[in-house]
């Protein structure tokens, strides 16, 4: 899939230098790429959000990585469901 790219790359792209700062925190969880965020479950992406929220990151910075994970995963989650139709 064209959009398999690691979670590094993916928050690079969000951000210059965000992959190195935060990356760790999605691996973590076992979320290496990108296309491993869909299956972490909501148990895992409530603790996901607390460590996000916990980290050294600003206001800005954790309201654009909520947002964009929110984005993904709405897409991901349409997705799925327009392949089950």
């Amino acid at each position: 899939e064209g959009r398999d790219i690691s979670m590094e790359q993916w928050l690079d792209g969000l951000g210059s230098g965000f992959g190195a700062q935060y990356g760790h925190i999605f691996e973590e969880l076992g979320c290496s790429n990108l296309s491993e965020l869909h299956m972490i479950g909501n148990e895992r992406l409530a603790v996901l959000q607390s460590a996000i929220k916990a980290s050294s990151m600003d206001k800005r910075t954790r309201r654009l990585i909520r947002a964009a994970l929110r984005i993904h995963l709405d897409e991901m989650r349409a997705a799925v469901s327009a392949a089950a139709i």
